[in-house]
């Protein structure tokens, strides 16, 4: 068991937790949160210290998951409903989500200024986060390395508005502190982004902890993956940072929220087509093709608007045909129940 102590509103507790809690949860349970997962192992931090214990069958667990333990045997009672969840559709073909962390206040959207910049595969994780309604923040690492990191950030502020974004060198604390602003005392923020990009030597730099990191590669100028587990870790300040490993693919799930906040600007010319049902690839009167014509909209930014839409769109109507087929399942079960009983009745 560590020696680190927290109070359960330094972990993170809100109103909306206690409110899941009866009085039998009260006095039977104690709360604690998930500060890392490692194949069927949760380690997890409560008033009492931390622990470790086998993840539940029936439940899948994320860092920053609330659960209750047995005050006795400190074993799984049940897990408390999420405030906000990262979620991914699993890589490959199986269509089922992956859980990436939960309760967050605000993700970190980690991106080097070098050859990892790309505006497309930024405007996928920022509908990823939207989805799950929580605050992105921009993160450019390497500055140091970048010759004009301004014109990077004005770059990421055309394509998103409102957003804010911060240029920096993760191994520098005094540029590391910029980030403070969004880990006030019992707030957490995640890192998400590609593998190499600095999310390990950041939160090390904001901690003072030393998960693992390595160099950059030779030739091409990427970093190479470092983190394999999610972790949650204290800041100094009284924040948690939640670290990831870097995601090679990142398949949006049913994410038509995040999609159109994210593009709102294509939503807004859209609601100007002549036709409702405009697909924007060369319809008559379509506001938005007239827009990349002029040099309003970059052609980049409505190929990939219309790909992350065609993406959510499968994504939800896999999720619903599988929605129906659990009910076609349950439906011919309970009619062979029925049946079975009507014959055993006979």
């Amino acid at each position: 068991m560590s020696s680190s102590r927290f109070s359960i509103h330094q972990l993170g507790w809100r109103p909306a937790h206690a409110e899941q809690l009866t009085a039998e949860d009260f006095e039977s349970c104690i709360p604690a949160r998930v500060v890392c997962v490692q194949r069927s192992v949760l380690s997890v931090l409560s008033e009492r210290g931390e622990i470790s214990l086998a993840a539940p069958l029936e439940e899948t667990i994320a860092v920053g998951d609330w659960i209750l333990l047995d005050a006795m045997s400190q074993q799984f009672v049940r897990l408390l409903q999420r405030e906000t969840l990262l979620a991914r559709m699993a890589a490959g073909l199986e269509q089922c989500m992956q859980v990436i962390a939960a309760n967050v206040d605000t993700a970190f959207v980690v991106m080097s200024c070098q050859e990892d910049f790309n505006l497309s595969r930024l405007e996928r994780y920022l509908a990823l986060v939207r989805e799950a309604r929580i605050e992105p923040v921009v993160v450019l690492t390497k500055a140091d390395l970048d010759a004009a990191p301004e014109s990077s950030i004005e770059r990421v502020a055309h394509i998103a508005p409102g957003v804010r974004v911060v240029a920096l060198d993760a191994r520098n604390p005094l540029h590391a502190a910029a980030l403070l602003t969004w880990l006030a005392p019992g707030t957490t923020a995640v890192f998400i982004g590609s593998s190499g990009v600095g999310k390990s030597t950041l939160t090390n730099t904001l901690t003072g902890s030393q998960l693992r990191t390595n160099g950059i590669r030779a030739g091409d100028g990427k970093g190479r993956h470092t983190t394999t587990a999610r972790h949650m870790l204290a800041v100094p300040n009284g924040g948690w940072i939640i670290d990831t490993p870097g995601m090679r693919e990142l398949k949006l799930g049913s994410a038509e929220l995040g999609v159109r906040t994210t593009f709102e600007d294509v939503e807004q010319l859209a609601a100007r087509c002549r036709f409702r049902d405009c697909t924007h690839q060369g319809d008559a009167g379509c506001a938005v093709a007239a827009a990349t014509a002029n040099g309003t909209l970059e052609p980049r930014r409505l190929e990939n608007y219309l790909k992350l839409q065609r993406e959510a769109l499968h994504a939800a109507q896999s999720t619903h045909e599988r929605r129906q087929a659990a009910r076609r399942f349950g439906k011919m079960q309970r009619t062979l129940i029925e049946k079975r009983r009507w014959e055993r009745d006979e």
